[in-house]
């Protein structure tokens, strides 16, 4: 094949043309993340990260840098709670414009090393990605903002219907070919290197952002005990005799705070509230009907007490206490849990509440338990 062609085969050439940065130390490097997929575990209300907006806080995590980020230096603290975009298992940083959002390219430090003095620590960045509310940037300038105390990036954040989501992106070793390894954190030379490295996979070398959920998911289903409990629960004509409405939940913490840098959800101490969750009034069904979209609670091991209403054709029934639900473990951090209210039939109205966990929720490994790995 080779003697038939017109002109001889030449060798590859790395021109660097899809990253001039790599070899020109006078240029900008863009802070770009892995164009890895997604993958998913949980069955909560996110379950795919695509068209969802987040935060990300990206911080030098050196110890030197540390002491200095009260300084409000950018040199210290790249990026303060701004706004990227993922789309196609694709992240993309975007800005507030107008009553819209449009792409925005962000970079690292020119240079690698503080004051460009190598005996000066290297700049060792992380990246930090959350996602605290539905609103969005173009809804709600203020929606990424962060708190800063001098040492603790924090938000706090409203506990009742939004999924909360939490990533961090460490930096990892490059190995050269010839067996050199070098560590740093995610900065301009490491690009440059991984790009020179790796040719045709440097990519993966990016900040990873893998999402995880930071709360745990109830939800709440309503069965008839069997068929002819449920052919009770409605007359000859049509109308109907039996319904559930008025579902709470009491005593669970409304708001909690959310530390970027760690990841750690903690609720604020006199937020606790009866939640009502809104979804009408239903029949139970032998195949079971959720009632409403379920809540998103701070990790617990307390009781959760529920408490509804029953109509009937001779009134309403409400518990004088609310049920009381008990769950050896607690509830966990990206799990999922039903609470299952049984009624019989008309004539012997009897209820059962019990608590059925979402079947993966015993056996979710750490990876299990991932929403997303986000590039």
């Amino acid at each position: 094949m080779a003697g038939c062609a017109k002109s001889p085969l030449q060798p590859w050439v790395d021109d660097f043309a899809d990253a001039p940065w790599a070899t020109d130390p006078t240029r900008k490097v863009p802070i770009l993340f892995n164009m890895g997929g997604a993958s998913f575990g949980t069955k909560a209300a996110i379950e795919d990260i695509e068209d969802v907006q987040f935060g990300v806080l990206a911080v030098d995590v050196g110890e030197a840098a540390r002491e200095g980020w009260a300084d409000n230096d950018d040199w210290q603290i790249l990026l303060r709670g701004k706004a990227a975009y993922a789309h196609n298992g694709q992240a993309s940083f975007i800005e507030r414009a107008g009553a819209d959002v449009v792409p925005v390219d962000y970079y690292y430090p020119l240079e690698t090393f503080a004051d460009n003095d190598p005996d000066v620590e290297d700049r060792r960045y992380a990246f930090f990605g959350y996602r605290t509310s539905d609103e969005r940037l173009q809804d709600d300038a203020a929606v990424f903002d962060l708190d800063f105390d001098g040492t603790r990036f924090t938000k706090t954040v409203r506990i009742d219907t939004t999924d909360i989501l939490w990533a961090a992106a460490y930096c990892d070793t490059l190995y050269h070919p010839e067996g050199t390894a070098w560590t740093l954190g995610f900065n301009s030379d490491f690009s440059r290197t991984a790009r020179k490295w790796y040719p045709s996979a440097w990519m993966s070398y990016m900040p990873t952002l893998r999402f995880n959920h930071l709360t745990a998911a109830l939800h709440f289903k309503l069965f008839a005990a069997d068929a002819e409990a449920e052919a009770s629960f409605v007359d000859a004509a049509g109308d109907t005799l039996v319904t559930v409405s008025d579902l709470q939940v009491s005593s669970l913490p409304t708001r909690a705070t959310l530390d970027v840098l760690t990841g750690t959800l903690t609720p604020v101490e006199g937020s606790a509230e009866t939640l009502t969750i809104n979804g009408g009034s239903l029949i139970p069904t032998v195949a079971g009907v959720e009632y409403g979209q379920g809540l998103f609670i701070v990790p617990t091991t307390d009781d959760i007490f529920v408490s509804f209403t029953l109509n009937t054709p001779v009134g309403t029934y409400t518990p004088a206490e609310p049920y009381k639900v008990s769950l050896t473990g607690g509830f966990i951090a990206g799990k999922s849990y039903t609470f299952r209210i049984v009624v019989k039939s008309l004539e012997s109205v009897i209820i059962n509440v019990e608590l059925q966990p979402w079947e993966p929720a015993e056996n979710l490994s750490e990876e299990e338990a991932l929403i997303a790995n986000l590039g």
